[in-house]
């Protein structure tokens, strides 16, 4: 038979076991979590933008870097105002991406996670359905607070179905 004095300690060993678990669980689901990263729409002309991020995304961390990818041949992007950037406080990134002939709107979305134990920033470009023909680029720039040198950046694009 159980006395009192074996009943308590039974359950004192369950109540630290429980309190164990609990704890391991709440780690583990931390582990696995990313954060929302707030940026700032940047703009750099579609014409600019087609060549210097290309159909995979791009990150500059300093605008020599930057400069150097703007083509030379359009005229036009010699103007952009890449001097407002300040690469010690931002880093900026670009994606793009094929469309539809319509405006593109808010058919595209992006947003960008950070996980830090795994030390990468997700940037996700999200693109609604189109009922149109013809494809056209777009492309979106986000200027975030400036990235570690010892992350990695992952760039995934989404398509949207039409009830989505």
């Amino acid at each position: 038979m159980f006395s009192r004095k074996n009943f308590e300690v039974c359950m004192k060993k369950l109540f630290f076991t429980m309190l164990i678990l609990l704890s391991c669980f709440s780690f583990a689901v931390a582990q696995n979590e990313t954060e929302k990263v707030g940026f700032t729409s940047f703009n750099i002309s579609g014409s600019c933008s087609m060549y210097v991020v290309g159909w995979k995304g791009k990150v500059f961390n300093d605008g020599k870097s930057l400069k150097d990818a703007m083509p030379k041949e359009i005229k036009n992007c010699e103007r952009e105002q890449i001097s407002d950037i300040d690469f010690e406080k931002h880093t900026l990134i670009g994606v793009g991406t094929n469309v539809g002939n319509c405006p593109s709107g808010q058919r595209v979305l992006l947003t960008i996670e950070k996980d830090s134990t795994k030390k990468v920033y997700i940037v996700k470009m999200a693109v609604g359905y189109n009922p149109c023909r013809g494809l056209s680029y777009t492309a979106r720039w986000a200027l975030v607070p400036k990235i570690p040198s010892d992350y990695k950046i992952e760039f995934n694009e989404i398509q949207l179905d039409r009830e989505e």
